[in-house]
């Protein structure tokens, strides 16, 4: 890590760095590395030093306000991708949703991917929104975000989207239950934005049944919901779609061999 601090507040290579370990750096950055370093020492992530973090090969900025990227999501990104190369057709729009966007790296990454499709991104925080617009103008990518809680105003993407119009809904909502706090990273529970990761263990759920009755209002008869999951709650998330009137919802695993993974219209 330290030599990552060094290759961000100096602008040197691992290479520059191994050939040159006598090179002395001026004091104002030797403090910064310094205090970066005390940082870490509490636990606070690299990412939030330096405020940036790696998505889909892209640098995205990374605060307090929302969550760090994590391969895992990289992985919806790519089947999300999959899946609308597989709908696109000449003359003929697509439309993706992401909800819950919080740094925009999906909403992001897809259009930077797909730069013919049409990405809209939403979120509670003004915060998060705030940063996702900041990536996506370092990114160029055109994406429309709009304020919303889709647990209290599921009538917000009514001003931003025709109905049965959009071929992907994506997300990676909240999804840990509280009770599960135990068993993260202290980097994590210290750092890390509380609203974006956690649910009541009383209703879990809550985000997916949300996100399958938005489904029920702006999904094309084509497209499909793709959604990051609790892997212990794979099989209960399944059937809040499948009551939803998705009957061919499917769980996938990661990387890593973890239920990780929910579509709606059997993309996997």
């Amino acid at each position: 890590m330290v030599y990552q601090l060094l290759q961000h507040y100096a602008g040197l290579s691992r290479t520059q760095l191994y050939a040159c370990p006598e090179q002395k750096l001026p004091h104002d950055l030797m403090e910064k590395i310094e205090a970066a370093i005390d940082d870490l020492l509490t636990n606070k992530p690299l990412q939030y030093i330096t405020g940036e973090a790696e998505f889909c090969g892209l640098p995205f900025m990374v605060n307090g306000s929302v969550l760090i990227p994590r391969p895992e999501t990289e992985e919806l990104v790519r089947l999300a991708v999959q899946a609308l190369r597989t709908l696109q057709r000449p003359n003929t729009p697509l439309r993706v949703l992401d909800l819950c966007t919080g740094s925009g790296c999906i909403a992001v990454s897809v259009a930077a991917q797909l730069p013919a499709v049409s990405v809209a991104a939403c979120d509670v925080s003004e915060e998060a929104l705030e940063v996702a617009q900041r990536n996506a103008q370092r990114h160029h990518a055109r994406v429309d975000f709009f304020p919303c809680d889709i647990l209290r105003q599921p009538e917000a993407p009514a001003a931003h989207l025709a109905p049965a119009s959009v071929q992907a809904i994506v997300s990676n909502p909240p999804y840990v239950r509280r009770s599960e706090q135990s068993l993260m990273q202290p980097n994590v529970l210290r750092y890390e934005p509380h609203l974006a990761l956690f649910v009541d263990d009383d209703d879990p759920l809550v985000f997916y049944r949300a996100i399958a009755s938005l489904a029920r209002q702006y999904l094309a008869p084509n497209g499909f919901v793709l959604v990051e999951i609790n892997e212990a709650l794979a099989d209960a998330t399944a059937r809040v779609f499948r009551s939803a009137g998705y009957p061919d919802t499917a769980v996938k695993e990661d990387l890593n061999g973890k239920n990780r993974f929910v579509a709606t219209n059997c993309i996997f």
